[in-house]
């Protein structure tokens, strides 16, 4: 962090691409818990413009499952709290009951938004 009152924007980029050191996770999340506009400034490194093109090419396709699912978490009704891990939670539900709707390509989209997010 770049200095005490806030995270440096290197590290939000770092942390929303799921490349932060372990060790520095911690006290990266545990600031994020607290703080309001270091949320609000994650919320602009998350490439929520990702999510949005999935969604747009899911409907063009009539990916029903793939939708029923994402639509459970996006949009964001506030990038504070829990709208992260809803958002998550969401996006592991595509991966684990769509999976047969969705392309080779947005499986590794969902995959590496999942990681951004926190997940596995």
């Amino acid at each position: 962090m770049a200095n005490t009152s806030h995270i440096h924007d290197d590290d939000l980029e770092l942390y929303s691409a799921g490349h932060l050191e372990p060790e520095r996770m911690s006290a990266l999340k545990a600031h994020l818990s607290i703080c309001q506009d270091c949320q609000e400034r994650l919320y602009h490194c998350v490439p929520l413009e990702v999510v949005q093109g999935l969604v747009e090419s899911w409907c063009d396709r009539r990916c029903l499952r793939a939708l029923r699912a994402v639509l459970r978490g996006y949009p964001l009704v506030s990038p504070l709290g829990d709208g992260w891990g809803e958002l998550r939670l969401a996006l592991e539900n595509v991966r684990a009951f769509a999976r047969e709707e969705i392309t080779a390509q947005e499986l590794r989209t969902l995959n590496n938004l999942i990681r951004q997010l926190g997940g596995n």
